[in-house]
């Protein structure tokens, strides 16, 4: 693990020692770390698309795949017991960052390939949709 921050000298130098385990915090109890060298702390999700998340990691890949299998918001958000702005917000999230969870879904969390490209492919359309949306808007928004 490294010090995700920037301006640290030992910035994405991992191995040095110079980051130590601090806390836990939140619902989840998620791992908090100070490094020794800036003197500065970060979440365990800090860099992460989950970063700033109310929900477990466990939670989103589920409603990421159910979605992705066409399953609309409120049945994802009634399954997973959550509220339906949370799906969205977790939908919107991995628009932002679809190569994130191309990426990282096979390595990190031992997804299959034919299961990450499903839902890369998935996410890639939702994207596309999103950006017709703000073209059509913005055409109506000029004849106006």
């Amino acid at each position: 693990m490294s010090c995700p921050h920037e301006d640290c000298t030992d910035y994405g130098e991992a191995g040095r020692g110079n980051v130590r385990f601090q806390a836990r915090y939140g619902s989840q109890r998620w791992s908090l770390y100070r490094c020794v060298t800036c003197d500065r702390t970060f979440s365990e999700r800090t860099g992460t698309p989950f970063f700033r998340l109310q929900i477990d990691e466990a939670k989103v890949l589920e409603a990421l795949e159910r979605l992705s299998q066409k399953q609309s918001i409120r049945t994802v958000a009634d399954a997973l017991d959550v509220d339906k702005n949370t799906v969205l917000n977790v939908l919107k999230l991995a628009v932002r960052q679809p190569r994130w969870f191309q990426v990282s879904l096979p390595r990190d969390y031992n997804w299959d390939a034919r299961r990450t490209e499903h839902l890369y492919a998935f996410i890639h359309e939702r994207k596309r949709q999103a950006m017709t949306r703000t073209r059509l808007a913005g055409k109506r928004g000029r004849a106006s």
